[in-house]
């Protein structure tokens, strides 16, 4: 039985290899629909690091995939009390920047927001705050601000350091 498994398995590798198109990465082979998993939020890394954005608040799931995927290059955190701390260092060096981002996944991107991140309705924002509030907290702060549009997500900028406490988050 053993040898018909072996022999099975030979003919099969070597009747594919015949026919290599069959793995081709071309519009027809095996592979043709694959794509990298993490290319939306890649190419978010790269708007927002276009955009200035090395510090930022956003809800966990988003926070670890930017932190991650970016090796480092960007240091996101949570807000504290309101989502699991993950890092101290990383809190650290948003809270001491003086131009930490708030970075939101906007309503039309929610469903992609699922598949990148988490499906969970937190990832709208730090805090499960939306963009829209946070904007209107600016507003009444008399704090201006710049909206960095990453594709999957928003990074908003406010025009001077905000923490959290100001925001009556923590």
């Amino acid at each position: 039985m053993c040898g018909v498994l072996v022999v099975s398995s030979l003919l099969t590798v070597i009747s594919l290899s015949q026919n290599s198109s069959w793995f081709d990465l071309g519009d027809h082979g095996l592979l043709s629909n694959w794509r990298y998993p993490n290319a939306p939020t890649q190419h978010a890394i790269a708007r927002l690091e276009a955009g200035n954005v090395r510090t930022a608040y956003a809800d966990y799931w988003v926070a670890y995939d930017l932190d991650f995927l970016s090796n480092g290059r960007l240091a996101v955190t949570t807000v504290a009390g309101a989502d699991t701390n993950r890092s101290q260092a990383i809190n650290r060096t948003v809270e001491q920047s003086h131009r930490a981002a708030w970075i939101f996944v906007p309503r039309d991107q929610i469903e992609a927001g699922y598949q990148q991140f988490a499906g969970t309705t937190a990832i709208v924002g730090p805090a499960s705050m939306t963009e829209v509030t946070f904007i209107g907290k600016l507003h009444a702060l008399g704090i201006s601000y710049r909206i960095i549009d990453a594709g999957l997500i928003q990074a908003v900028v406010p025009s001077r350091s905000l923490t959290p406490k100001e925001l009556g988050l923590s």
